[in-house]
């Protein structure tokens, strides 16, 4: 849950007044971790609301995904993720796409 700016600063100017943090987190139904996040924030001075999610495309090279995997074939999902430093099901998702299959091996320890 996102409260807006003029929330966050009345339960810090609260805090400031002497209010204890505790009764504050209770008063506004926060908890005491989003309540210490805020104080952090105010005296970074910045205590706006952050966006969240996605922070755009994912860029690679896809000619040079395609040479790497028919250079190696027997590699796994992982260990193609681990070359271009994306995540296991990032490449799953980009060899459907492209209609390869890669095995799937798993190390047991």
């Amino acid at each position: 849950m996102s409260y807006d700016v003029e929330k966050r600063k009345l339960a810090l100017e609260l805090i400031k007044t002497g209010r204890n943090k505790r009764s504050v987190c209770n008063e506004f139904n926060l908890s005491r971790a989003t309540l210490y996040n805020w104080i952090k924030k105010e005296q970074e001075g910045n205590l706006e609301i952050q966006k969240t999610g996605p922070k755009g495309p994912m860029k690679y090279d896809f000619d040079e995904l395609v040479n790497f995997i028919k250079k190696n074939p027997n590699l796994t999902q992982e260990s193609i993720g681990r070359e271009f430093g994306m995540s296991k099901s990032s490449i799953s998702l980009i060899l459907k796409k492209m209609n390869v299959k890669v095995k799937r091996v798993y190390e047991i320890e």
